[in-house]
């Protein structure tokens, strides 16, 4: 093999090395995107947990007093 038929070689590499690279890096990129993503989503599962708990304590309470209000306006009728 020639020096000129190596350098060709080495330099027909170049693209495909490239390439590759590149590829490597979105694969990157995406893997920590998606892991962005899953920590947002367990963020916002936390948070409607919170939120249904919270409605699960009050509910009671806001169903008492609207049955307390019902004979107050038959009453008024």
């Amino acid at each position: 093999m020639t020096l000129a038929e190596i350098q060709s070689f080495i330099s027909n590499l170049g693209f495909p090395i490239f390439m590759a690279l590149y590829f490597m890096y979105a694969q990157q990129q995406a893997e920590k995107r998606q892991q962005r993503l899953l920590e947002e989503l367990e963020c916002v599962q936390s948070q409607l947990q919170e939120t249904k708990l919270q409605v699960v304590q009050v509910l009671p309470a806001a169903a008492q007093t609207f049955e307390n209000r019902q004979p107050q306006e038959e009453l008024k009728k």
